[in-house]
């Protein structure tokens, strides 16, 4: 919550996508995120960009090394807050793709002793394997977000290590 689009106001969240090889860490306006743009027109910065202009307003503070130290701590624990939050929702995907996949097999398997009637296996089957798919989905998001946060998590000590010059 310390960083505010510029253009609304709202807040920025980090970010990734994944480039040709590496994931991509970005600062994203919550407000052009849910209104599609339509709030806001500002979608997103890159978070090396702002990391670099952040250090340079934090240079031109002359801040004292406790206050430097307190500031890199509060990015710490907002970094990996954000990356326990992000790894336990993974854990969660994962078990309930694992439920949906067990539910189809169950299903299947009724379904080849003749337990229940095929229409309605064949219509939970098909309802079960849509929603394991947008979990799926749900899944590769998050690892990429994950690496994003992981990637920011090492921008983050290099920022303490860059703000220890300072004093």
């Amino acid at each position: 919550g310390l960083l505010r689009c510029g253009a609304c106001g709202r807040m920025m969240s980090p970010k990734a996508s994944t480039g040709r090889s590496k994931p991509y860490p970005y600062y994203s306006c919550t407000g052009a995120e849910k209104s599609k743009g339509l709030d806001c027109p500002f979608n997103y910065v890159p978070a090396r960009a702002l990391d670099n202009a952040v250090l340079g307003f934090i240079k031109e503070l002359h801040l004292k090394p406790e206050q430097l130290a307190a500031i890199a701590k509060r990015a710490q624990e907002a970094a990996s807050g954000t990356l326990l939050r992000l790894k336990s929702d993974l854990d969660q995907v994962r078990a309930r793709i694992g439920n949906f996949s067990a539910q189809i097999q169950n299903l299947n398997s009724a379904l080849a002793g003749g337990k229940l009637k095929p229409q309605s296996v064949l219509e939970s089957i098909t309802r079960l394997e849509s929603d394991r798919e947008e979990l799926r989905t749900t899944e590769t998001k998050l690892v990429g977000e994950i690496a994003a946060e992981e990637s920011e998590a090492v921008g983050v000590a290099e920022a303490t290590q860059a703000l220890d010059l300072f004093h």
